[in-house]
């Protein structure tokens, strides 16, 4: 039989503590980050979805889809989307709408999510879910009115 001696139980019991504390560290640290909220900047693509809600857009106009930059830090984005002109009628167009502003986030309606609600622009709201270790975000858009679909978009973390 081994005999440990009194000296290498101490060395491992302190090890074994040290490990233990810097996990429990680490855990905190996890747990710290996933409640400080959304950081850095992100690259998204936003498509609305005119599909389902066609009627009530008749005539109007309404933006399709957008490429969207978000700095969460300095909480301003700024997009590009093309817009149909005279939506589902003879004769429509299309242009580009160049938007930038800024916007706020409180904690979102489902569990890890956060509601991002633009300053301008009728305060239009997205409910946003990180995904991927946070480097993406889902996101959805309500129905707000003439010109504003709901809408789907992803983001990546840049």
């Amino acid at each position: 039989m081994t005999h440990i001696s009194q000296k290498s139980k101490f060395i491992f019991g302190a090890l074994a503590f040290t490990c233990g504390v810097a996990i429990f560290g680490m855990k905190i640290n996890d747990s710290r980050a996933q409640t400080s909220g959304l950081s850095g900047k992100y690259g998204c693509l936003e498509n609305s979805n005119a599909v389902a809600v066609q009627a009530p857009y008749t005539g109007s106009e309404v933006f399709m889809n957008s490429m969207v930059y978000v700095d969460f830090d300095a909480r301003t984005y700024a997009s590009t989307s093309s817009v149909t002109n005279r939506f589902n009628q003879a004769g429509a167009s299309q242009s580009v709408s160049n938007i930038s502003g800024t916007f706020t986030v409180a904690t979102g309606p489902i569990t890890g999510s956060y509601t991002m609600r633009l300053t301008g622009g009728g305060g239009a709201t997205a409910t946003l879910m990180p995904v991927n270790s946070g480097n993406t975000l889902l996101y959805a858009t309500a129905n707000l009115g003439t010109g504003t679909l709901p809408s789907t978009g992803v983001c990546q973390k840049i």
